[in-house]
């Protein structure tokens, strides 16, 4: 499992939640990403694993779709990698939201009865026989 933080000038990295040191009570707190004026200020830290894919968002509405597994795993110490290009200064990345894989959405949306010969569209109930299917291929 790891912790994934991204920047307003679009630099992310995950990060191994183990480098993360266990801290008593007065503990003055733990780097997580050097920021600087080339990656901006964190906009988002978000817990993930491998099998997720990622939303990032601009403030002028671009949205761009990236899986988690491409992300580079660096140390807390970092400044990561750009995983999303803004445009001038104007542009900053405002949001970022988890989503679930292409593949994980179709498995859920559908299933298999008990002969293996209908697949059941959940969504819209209607039954898709695989022989028919074959025919028309």
């Amino acid at each position: 499992s790891c912790v994934l933080t991204v920047t307003e000038n679009g630099y992310g990295k995950r990060t191994r939640l183990e480098e993360y040191p266990v801290q008593s009570r007065n503990g003055k707190g733990v780097i997580n990403i050097r920021c600087s004026q080339k990656t901006g200020d964190v906009v988002s830290v978000v817990p993930v694993s491998e099998d997720e894919e990622l939303m990032a968002i601009t403030n002028s509405g671009i949205v761009i779709r990236i899986a988690v597994k491409d992300i580079a795993i660096y140390g807390r110490a970092t400044q990561g990698v750009i995983i999303m290009k803004v445009n001038g200064k104007e542009e900053k990345v405002v949001a970022i939201a988890r989503v679930k894989s292409e593949d994980e959405e179709i498995e859920e949306n559908t299933q298999i009865d008990d002969n293996n010969t209908d697949i059941i569209d959940i969504e819209s109930n209607e039954n898709i026989n695989i022989s028919e299917e074959e025919e028309m291929i």
